[in-house]
């Protein structure tokens, strides 16, 4: 009590209220500044947080309120469960057998293409009645408000992310269905999907009348009543079922899923299943991503913003000795010079901070809007108070320690410093010095007084190079993912150069004879199927010549038919390794295999494995009897109906006439409607995927460059108004020999585009350092442990002349106070 009645008591607070008033209006143009970084702070941390932990509550709710339980799972066709001998409703009755199952629910669902929207489809869809009792949604219409209308014949509703992904608008039409049969719908209304409404999940929910329901189920009924081959049918019948877990069981969502499937075996019997973390984890993926990513940017600014801040300070104090040598010897002590700048700089510090969390509002409504076509949700945009305060309390309390820790200079202001002037002894000394040039005197003149006062500048370089370093992060990002053949490499697990399915041989034959005249070509079937891996549903690819998979890292392809290939991030999620034996099951057969292999791929976040076509067949082959009681396999021959002129790969020797190829084709057969075949170059399989995720980080590399850009301004502008304090005798000394005062503020800018240029320089080479570790983080939670990313020069050269460019306007126009300074100042009382 004491020592703060010492410090702030009597006399105390009167200097220390003195000091605070001087303060601020002696340095308003700091204050402002600080105050804005601040404020820029807090709205990002504000819109970031709120959005990210806003974004994981509503999922989890809007699945609670759609009727979503602990696991869904997709069952196959009628017509595959009935050669797997088994129909939906005895895998129900299996599952609800289960001891950890609470309730087992089952809605009708309809199978079917997404043929056409404005041009673009193919994504697999869940067709399901606007009125399903067992899954409900919220629908909204053309102004976004929630409607409770009631779809009408012809209508359909669809999910946000048809907006991102299809530029799909109210009124629009979508063609549902294949070549063998199709129906045409209206847009009507867009519905919030929270389980696979994101643009990022290749499956989609669609909804339907009730009258144009039952016409489909109808169709699919009579197609499987009539034996129509699986690959002429356009719709198809079967059960979505939701499975509730028993409340209060210690089981995590893999362990609930394997005791199911050592129960029931149902997903043997399943097109796809679907946890609620895992649809989570799904639907939230890029919302993740880019959140963190901000996150870190915006921690990167804190930094920067401190930096500012302390050099601020340092300056200040450098430049105030006598004044507070002065405030000494009337009475004040270290400790209250001390508290006086810290109450000052810590009002504005906070009025910033603050200021930002109302103004994040708008920003929220605005980050949602913009990323509720690809998210498919819509958030809402709420505050999320407690965690905000927290966050800005830890802010507040970090920035008053280095304030406290930038003000122990303090203590070497004494009242005998003020009476000398304040200032230690200067020379104009520097092992970077070079000598004056008459001919270029302007800017030899810039880089002595750069040199020679050097430690001004330190904190615009340092923030220069946290700001060059993470755009050049961003701009390799950037350039990596609009680059198809990158995503290729990432989600691609063979190669190949075109894809194409064919309904009969002749078709296949000519149109592998227009290939043949352009180029030699190797071709191979590859398909995929979710099989069983140790009892966990699991992305499966299935290669008719494994020696084409390429991604291999580690062991060697799957050659034999025990022999399975599994990603890093299966391996480090189950702990095995090659040379490891697994259990893989499909349609009630198990068949023990041999890990031979570890390789890449990016399919399902990384959670696949790789089998020969010999090995699939074998699963046709061994009749069995499952756990369950449910008879074996389907038969060989409509095993291989399945593969018959589906998934055909072509690895082209001259990959530069894949496009003229499939001009050719189109061109030949197009408009013959007797014949049916889809061929298309591997780089468009991905152009659903790289679209939606260009369209985010173009978004958020402009976010990076717009905040960088404002943190740039206001350091120059901080930094610049201390230099022309310090220089104001310079100044007029430069007049007085006749430089005028455009040529001393382009002085100015030469000595701040040098600044822009160092800071830069260190930017890159912290950007090389840090970008492997960085993107490897990265690419691993995508499932990718082996890759080459190499930095171009242009992702290098753009920030630096980014910031020299606005470095050196941004400081001539802060130098427009020299036009104000006459050489009468040096004859000025001191």
């Amino acid at each position: 009590m004491a020592w703060f009645h010492a410090v702030v008591g009597g006399a105390g607070m009167r200097y220390i209220m003195m000091v605070l008033r001087g303060n601020m209006r002696r340095n308003k143009g700091v204050h402002i500044s600080v105050f804005v970084l601040m404020l820029i702070i807090s709205l990002a941390f504000c819109s970031v947080l709120s959005y990210y932990t806003n974004s994981i509550r509503h999922d989890s709710e809007a699945m609670e309120e759609v009727g979503y339980g602990g696991m869904l799972a997709a069952l196959y066709g009628e017509n595959r469960l009935d050669a797997y001998g088994t129909s939906a409703d005895k895998i129900i009755k299996n599952i609800g057998k289960c001891d950890a199952v609470q309730e087992v629910k089952a809605a009708d669902v309809v199978y079917l293409l997404l043929k056409d929207c404005n041009g673009k489809g193919g994504n697999s869809s869940f067709v399901l009645n606007d009125t399903d009792s067992v899954l409900t949604y919220d629908q909204y219409d053309v102004d976004n408000k929630m409607t409770d209308r009631r779809l009408e014949k012809g209508e359909v509703s669809v999910p946000f992310s048809f907006i991102g992904m299809y530029d799909c608008k109210i009124g629009d039409t979508v063609e549902l269905g294949n070549d063998n049969g199709s129906y045409t719908f209206k847009v009507a209304s867009f519905f919030e999907d929270p389980y696979m409404g994101s643009s990022v999940m290749g499956i989609k929910t669609i909804l339907i009348s009730d009258e144009d329901f039952a016409d489909l189920k109808a169709k699919a009924a009579e197609d499987h009543r009539s034996g129509l081959e699986d690959d002429k049918r356009s719709f198809e019948l079967s059960k979505l079922i939701i499975i509730d877990k028993k409340p209060g069981l210690d089981l995590t969502e893999m362990e609930f899923e394997r005791g199911l499937n050592n129960v029931s075996d149902f997903a043997s019997y399943c097109w796809i299943t679907l946890s609620k973390e895992q649809a989570g984890n799904y639907m939230l993926l890029m919302t993740k991503v880019f959140s963190a990513v901000l996150l870190i940017f915006v921690v990167l600014l804190l930094v920067a913003a401190m930096i500012v801040l302390g050099h601020n300070i340092g300056s200040s104090i450098e430049m105030d000795f006598v004044n507070i040598g002065i405030l000494k010897a009337v009475g004040m002590t270290n400790a209250s010079v001390k508290l006086a700048l810290l109450a000052g700089y810590m009002c504005t510090v906070a009025a910033g901070l603050f200021a930002g969390i109302p103004l994040a509002i708008p920003i929220l409504k605005i980050i949602n809007s913009a990323t509720r076509s690809s998210s498919g949700l819509e958030v809402p945009s709420d505050i999320n108070v407690g965690l905000v305060l927290c966050v800005i309390l830890a802010i507040l309390l970090l920035v008053a320690a280095f304030i406290m820790l930038k003000t122990r200079r303090i203590s070497e202001a004494t009242p005998i410093k003020a009476i000398r002037g304040g200032r230690d002894s200067v020379h104009f000394s520097s092992v970077l010095k070079l000598p004056v040039s008459g001919k270029k005197l302007g800017v030899s003149l810039a880089y002595r007084q750069f040199i020679s006062e050097k430690k001004q500048y330190a904190a615009a370089i340092i923030v220069t190079a946290i700001l060059a370093m993470f755009m050049i992060l961003m701009n390799d990002m950037m350039r990596w993912f609009n680059s198809q053949n990158m995503l290729v490499d990432m989600f691609s697990v063979t190669k190949y150069d075109l894809t194409a399915s064919f309904v009969d041989e002749d078709t296949q034959k000519d149109i592998e004879n227009v290939i043949s005249e352009h180029t030699a070509y190797r071709k191979y079937q590859m398909s995929s199927e979710y099989l069983l891996f140790d009892d966990v549903q699991m992305y499966c690819y299935i290669v008719e010549d494994p020696d084409m998979i390429n991604t291999i890292r580690k062991g060697r392809t799957c050659t034999y038919d025990n022999e399975v290939l599994i990603t890093q991030y299966v391996a480090d999620g189950f702990h095995m390794n090659v040379g490891d034996t697994v259990t893989v099951k499909r349609g009630g057969v198990a068949r023990k295999m041999v890990i031979s292999g570890i390789y890449d791929s990016a399919n399902d976040m990384g959670k696949n494995f790789a089998i020969s076509k010999a090995a699939y067949s074998m699963f046709a082959r061994e009749e069995t009897v499952s756990e369950s009681g449910v008879s074996g396999a389907a038969k060989s021959s409509s095993d291989e109906e399945e593969w018959s002129g589906k998934g055909i790969c072509y690895d082209i020797d001259n990959t530069d006439e894949c496009d003229a190829i499939i001009q050719e084709i189109d061109k030949r057969y197009g408009d013959n409607q007797g014949i049916t075949y889809s061929i298309h170059s591997a780089k468009d399989d991905f152009e659903g995927v790289a679209g939606t995720v260009n369209i985010a980080i173009q978004g958020l590399t402009l976010l990076t460059y717009m905040l960088g850009a404002v943190f740039v301004i206001v350091t120059v502008i901080i930094v610049c108004g201390k230099v022309l304090m310090r220089e104001q005798k310079d100044i007029g000394i430069y007049k007085a020999l006749g430089f005028t005062s455009f040529r001393l503020r382009c002085q100015l800018a030469v000595r701040f585009i040098v600044t822009a240029v160092v800071g830069s320089l260190l930017g890159i080479v912290l950007a090389l350092i840090v970008s492997k570790p960085f993107f490897k983080a990265g690419f691993e939670s995508f499932g990718i442990y082996s890759f080459n990313l190499s930095t171009s020069v242009i992702s290098l050269v753009i920030p630096l002349v980014f910031m020299s460019v606005l470095f050196s306007v941004v400081a001539f126009i802060r130098a427009g106070n020299i036009r104000k300074v006459q050489p009468q100042v040096l004859i000025a009382d001191q």
